[in-house]
């Protein structure tokens, strides 16, 4: 039984994607209901109301947005019995490889519901009712003073004014702020810093100086301080199984990270 939510990025024909949708998955024997988010009904309470339908596989037809509001939602809802499906409409290159499908080709995503391969993957718990399935960014205005305690067994005070989790709980900070009055002197537009802080964990608690938004998709979804908990195989999540061995996804969130730089940091103090 599925049910397909519908809820692309901004600019989207929304209309087209749904006529196009049913045009495919009835031949294919997938077909099942199709509900649109609006204004009066968010894409949080379609996705409630597919799980008390009883629906055994909800998709999620849109972007990053949407496929961590509903890959949330199941999880609050403990219902390991679901399983989830992304056709990826704009959603950016690390869901289109999570899936293993181009972004936007709905006929190849629907193959892949079709076919059903199910990997476990990994979510970060941010908050008590808020997870992450794909990325999460912190950006301060200006570089500050961060604690960490990784595990409860290496602890570190660093500078950054950029941070970015991966959803297998790898956290990089940097210093992204230019140099400022020295390099002015010296001519030329000031280049940004590219030092890097990495840390891997089960657990990392993140303490700023002072509140920073944490963001999934551009929409902030928690602030500091938080604990960051890696929640193992939290989802059934429907892949190309060729494409995403199951766990592997810390290759393709460096791959897709442009920040990510090698580890030694003159400002890092790390165990």
């Amino acid at each position: 039984m599925y049910y397909y939510i519908i809820d692309p990025p901004k600019g989207s024909p929304t209309a087209k994607i749904a006529q196009k949708l049913q045009e495919l998955i009835t031949p294919m024997g997938i077909s099942g209901e199709i509900a649109i988010a609006n204004p009066a009904r968010s894409a949080e309470e379609l996705t409630y109301m597919g799980i008390d339908k009883g629906y055994t596989t909800i998709v999620a037809v849109g972007g990053e947005e949407l496929a961590n509001t509903v890959a949330t939602i199941l999880l609050n809802e403990s219902r390991e019995k679901i399983a989830m499906g992304i056709i990826p409409i704009n959603a950016g290159p690390l869901i289109s490889q999570m899936v293993g499908v181009a972004n936007n080709d709905l006929r190849a995503a629907a193959e892949i519901i079709k076919q059903r391969h199910l990997d476990l993957v990994d979510m970060v718990q941010i908050s008590q009712k808020r997870y992450m399935l794909t990325e999460a960014y912190i950006v301060a205005p200006r570089t500050v003073k961060v604690t960490l305690d990784v595990d409860g067994r290496v602890k570190a005070e660093l500078e950054a004014d950029y941070a970015h989790l991966s959803h297998d709980l790898v956290l990089t900070l940097q210093v992204r702020q230019p140099q400022g009055f020295l390099k002015r002197m010296m001519g030329g537009a000031p280049k940004p810093e590219q030092y890097a802080s990495q840390f891997h964990g089960k657990q990392i608690r993140i303490l700023a100086h002072e509140p920073l938004p944490i963001m999934i998709a551009d929409q902030v979804v928690a602030k500091t301080p938080t604990t960051f908990t890696k929640i193992p195989g939290a989802l059934k999540l429907i892949t190309l199984r060729a494409i995403l061995p199951q766990k592997g996804m810390s290759e393709i969130v460096a791959k897709n990270t442009h920040h990510h730089t090698e580890d030694p940091v003159p400002f890092a103090s790390k165990k």
